[in-house]
């Protein structure tokens, strides 16, 4: 009887304690341009030594037409990311890397993400914004 109620706790505890050893911080930068609007998930994951990011979102065309090519750049302070997609209702895939624990806080990290977007308009001129992103 005594090991059952030590099992019991045990499992308990695991089940508390998530059943793992790391900690996972998602933040949400958002902004908008004069024709884009953004969201950005930013992951933190604890684990051993490093602390590992992950940064994926997604883009919304504000404007009537749709553009044929959309070209986006995301920078951050351990890499970057860009990628060419075609609509209005883009998808950012995840991607990231690996942030040693003295690089900067968290919140430095967030503030240095920016995003550029390229696209050409109904005219055929290229046009370029950078959207703001602010932490939610």
């Amino acid at each position: 009887m005594k090991y059952i109620a030590s099992l019991m706790i045990v499992i308990l505890v695991l089940i508390a304690s998530g059943c793992q050893s790391e900690r996972d911080e998602q933040n949400y930068l958002s902004g908008e341009s004069s024709s884009w609007k953004s969201t950005i998930q930013v992951t933190f994951t604890h684990s051993g030594k490093h602390e590992k990011y992950y940064i994926g979102g997604n883009l919304s065309f504000k404007k009537d037409y749709t553009p044929s090519t959309v070209k986006y750049y995301l920078t951050y302070p351990n890499g970057e990311g860009s990628g060419t997609a075609r609509g209005k209702e883009i998808k950012i895939p995840q991607g990231g890397g690996t942030r040693g624990y003295m690089n900067t806080s968290i919140e430095s990290f967030l503030k240095d993400i920016t995003l550029m977007i390229e696209w050409e308009n109904e005219e055929g001129d290229q046009l370029k914004e950078e959207v703001p992103l602010d932490k939610k």
